[in-house]
């Protein structure tokens, strides 16, 4: 194509000194193909022809290219199937294009109804044609243009458009709830990902948004963040409960009896620790928390006695079980743990996971019997209970990202998957490199993705653009505000909005 010709000027005018005689027309037909290069990327038309002109019930698309996943597609003219005209009353069918490879196809509503038809995956709406009861052709009259805006994204590129016709939060959102399951392409839920962020984000014109994707410990700055296969998180410690805190309960009565499990010596001998003396019986010891109380022990260890283990004297296998009940019943309790192993003399049990805690209780124990014959009774040195401590601030913040100048708003993004109910964040981004933050303030909705939730903060940066070079530093910031919850992050996005 030519452009030499407005190349100076930008566009043609017929005012110019330089533009007489020929110029001018060329100008404009060069500003014309410059223009349909996106303008009339697969715009749609009547396919009829001749003259005069022949019934045709086809639609055909002019050629097009746009990016998607880092490549071009580009696809030449190309005319749809035959379109069948309705029996009973009006039907509105949408051509679109397939975003991977830009072949047009058809999907036909249903007789009467107001709506569109829905789209499947991974479909770009290209026109609506509106078919009336026994037509036999179709004109440019009956064929609506619904090509969305192209909005690029790091991952690649998504149709958007702010009209109804277009891309918007519900159609997203449908999308998303299609693409929860966790065996799809982590791409594929990238992309479905960014397409909410694009129809959901609010203001004035929109760049590029920016993706800070957690799929390898990649962040630059972060602070208290574990790096877990997909996402960074804040695990919480685990803090012992005091040897005096509720009461003891149990059956262990003999030798120093129940309490002798709670008194902090880890090292005592079978006469000395909690004992059930010489009886065929399963034995246990703990704490009742109190009338109104309830704790999730979340770890807990058992101290053998230094003479004879577990098994007082039997030796063998021993099962050492957690359970937990809101009713002083050891043999009816919940088990929330257990272990079986061949008991020794001083040995220490320890354990952290595999622990069932999504119920709190007022009565725990350490429960243990032992395995095959020759029971004669258990008995136990020490019993520690433990929960989990709260969980550390945690700060997550990437490299600066290079945008255009005079952003005056940033919509900030966060996956997120909460392991504690009602969480506290702050949000903030920066268009300085981080030497100025704006605080974002939560929108709504947030939409749930699979188990997690994507939250929409709005940072108002206009402040930073007082003196300010060009381009920008775009820089976003998440921290937990230490409120001692555990949260699992994914990933972070912006879109400046000018």
């Amino acid at each position: 194509m030519t452009v030499a010709n407005i190349q100076a000027l930008g566009l043609p005018s017929y005012y110019s000194v330089i533009m007489t005689g020929t110029k001018y027309p060329l100008a404009i037909d060069a500003a014309l193909s410059v223009h349909n290069r996106l303008a009339g990327a697969f715009a749609a038309h009547s396919s009829q022809a001749g003259s005069p002109s022949a019934p045709d019930m086809t639609v055909t698309l002019d050629a097009g290219a746009y990016l998607a996943n880092g490549t071009l597609v580009t696809q030449s003219a190309q005319t749809t199937g035959t379109f069948t005209a309705p029996t009973g009353a009006t039907r509105r069918d949408i051509v679109y294009i397939h975003q991977s490879s830009g072949v047009a196809a058809v999907v036909a509503g249903a007789e009467g109804a107001i709506f569109d038809p829905t789209l499947p995956a991974g479909a770009i709406p290209i026109a609506r044609v509106t078919l009336t009861v026994g037509m036999t052709v179709i004109t440019d009259g009956d064929i609506d243009d619904i090509r969305p805006a192209w909005v690029a994204f790091a991952s690649g590129s998504i149709p958007y458009d702010n009209s109804s016709s277009g891309l918007s939060a519900t159609t997203v959102k449908g999308a998303l709830d299609e693409l929860a399951v966790e065996s799809l392409d982590q791409v594929a839920r990238d992309l479905a990902i960014s397409a909410l962020i694009a129809a959901t984000s609010t203001g004035g014109l929109r760049g590029p948004a920016i993706s800070w994707v957690v799929s390898a410990d990649n962040f630059s700055t972060k602070t208290n963040a574990t790096f877990d296969t997909d996402h960074y998180y804040n695990p919480g410690g685990f803090s012992q409960i005091a040897q005096g805190t509720g009461t003891v309960i149990g059956n262990m009565t003999a030798s120093g009896g129940n309490a002798a499990a709670f008194d902090s010596d880890t090292t005592q001998s079978q006469a000395q620790g909690a004992d059930t003396g010489n009886v065929a019986t399963a034995g246990y010891v703990g704490k009742d928390w109190g009338s109104g109380n309830t704790k999730t022990v979340t770890k807990y260890i058992a101290y053998a006695t230094s003479d004879s283990g577990f098994n007082r004297n039997g030796g063998g296998d021993v099962t050492i079980e957690l359970r937990g009940s809101n009713t002083n019943d050891a043999a009816a309790a919940t088990t929330l743990h257990t272990d079986t192993f061949a008991d020794s003399n001083s040995a220490v049990k320890t354990y952290t996971s595999g622990i069932t805690t999504t119920t709190p209780y007022r009565y725990h124990w350490v429960y243990m019997t032992k395995s095959g014959s020759g029971t004669n009774g258990q008995c136990i040195a020490e019993v520690e209970f433990f929960e989990t401590s709260s969980a550390p601030e945690m700060t997550l913040s990437d490299d600066a990202e290079t945008i255009n100048a005079d952003c005056e708003l940033v919509d900030v993004y966060v996956l997120e998957k909460t392991v504690d109910a009602s969480p506290t964040r702050r949000i903030r981004a920066s268009i300085d490199g981080g030497a100025t933050w704006a605080t974002g303030t939560l929108q709504s909705p947030d939409y749930a993705v699979s188990d997690k939730r994507l939250y929409r903060y709005q940072c108002d940066v206009s402040a930073q653009n007082v003196g300010s070079p060009s381009p920008r530093s775009l820089k976003v910031e998440y921290n937990t505000l230490n409120d001692g919850k555990e949260r699992n992050v994914y990933r972070l996005d912006a879109v400046p909005i000018y």
